[in-house]
């Protein structure tokens, strides 16, 4: 029923029915309320895991790489939430280019956000 509903929506809605979904997704994501340490944890690592599956898998079909570091910006709650991925082809980007290692990286941007 959820597929039927779905091709429906998209037939209602054929010019804007992705940035509907967009829209809805921006506001969803906004209207979340406070989390605990531990819901913040686990809803940060469910993100950067989809972050991973999409970039490699792009890197896998098409041939593009990615690098990209990813980090709480909430002060007292998100010391822990640090993240950072090299594709493949990407792989000693930070410390070839950049001349720092992935910790000194992720340090660099909870300093700047």
């Amino acid at each position: 029923i959820r597929a039927e509903c779905y091709k429906a929506f998209r037939a209602a809605f054929p010019d804007s029915w992705q940035e509907i979904l967009e829209t809805f997704e921006q506001v969803e994501v906004r209207s979340v309320g406070p989390q605990t340490v531990s819901q913040r944890t686990q809803e940060f690592n469910k993100i950067w895991r989809k972050v991973v599956t999409t970039v490699d898998a792009a890197a896998a079909k098409h041939g593009f790489e990615a690098v990209f570091i990813i980090c709480g910006k909430v002060v007292n709650q998100d010391a822990s939430l640090g993240y950072i991925h090299e594709t493949l082809g990407a792989e000693k980007f930070w410390q070839t280019r950049c001349r720092a290692d992935e910790d000194v990286m992720i340090g660099h941007l909870k300093a700047h956000v």
